[in-house]
């Protein structure tokens, strides 16, 4: 039964405050799914291999480090020597994912491609 309050009202019931949920140990979770890099991305970022969500990060990182980012409008970066094999001269904040997928592929496809072919090769 609802309690009333004294002026006639309804009283509300407190709300639960919810639990956010904690960073997922599930291997194929997004943050942990590492992905391969094109060459030239693994010679930007001297690393093979890395989660999606950290080459991101590593490339806003390199920009910021070198402040790159135009001074007029912030959302245009304009692109270095190092930069430029990947990127092109110029780009926006949001075509940085865009491009980036063009260098990025998914290791489980390759893997799984590389053991068919050794299957295939053992047939007669």
């Amino acid at each position: 039964m609802l309690k009333r309050h004294r002026s006639g009202k309804k009283e509300k019931k407190p709300k639960k405050k919810k639990k956010r949920k904690v960073a997922n140990d599930n291997p194929n979770s997004i943050h942990l799914k590492k992905v391969g890099l094109s060459p030239e991305l693994q010679e930007f970022l001297k690393v093979e291999e890395m989660p999606r969500t950290q080459v991101v990060k590593s490339v806003w990182d390199y920009i910021k480090e070198h402040d790159l980012q135009n001074p007029e409008d912030r959302r245009e970066i304009i692109c270095d020597d190092a930069m430029k094999p990947i990127f092109g001269e110029k780009m926006t904040m949001f075509t940085l994912n865009k491009i980036l997928s063009k260098h990025l592929f998914n290791l489980a496809k390759s893997e799984k491609d590389e053991i068919t072919e050794q299957h295939s090769d053992l047939e007669p």
